[in-house]
């Protein structure tokens, strides 16, 4: 993995190696062993932070996959569609 250094849009420096790298966003895996998704903001990027915790790949310890969040419900699902890119 290679080692990078960031500036955010509100001004800290982050530093770690980078785990996965798009287009737009990447993921950063810190010295304090925590992974950390940016977005690119101009020139710089901003931690991206969410009010789920997803503590792990699986969802939580017990690897339900599953989470609260609620905007994706059994009433507007059928609206999704396959468009071969994500926004």
């Amino acid at each position: 993995m290679v080692r990078k250094k960031f500036f955010t849009a509100d001004g800290q420096t982050l530093e770690g190696q980078v785990v996965n790298e798009g287009m737009s966003d990447l993921q950063l895996r810190t010295d304090d062993k925590r992974i950390r998704l940016l977005r690119k903001a101009g020139d710089r990027y901003r931690v991206v932070t969410s009010q789920a915790d997803w503590t792990t790949y699986n969802g939580d310890y017990s690897g339900n996959r599953y989470t609260r969040l609620s905007q994706i419900d059994k009433g507007n699902v059928s609206c999704l569609k396959k468009t071969g890119t994500v926004t």
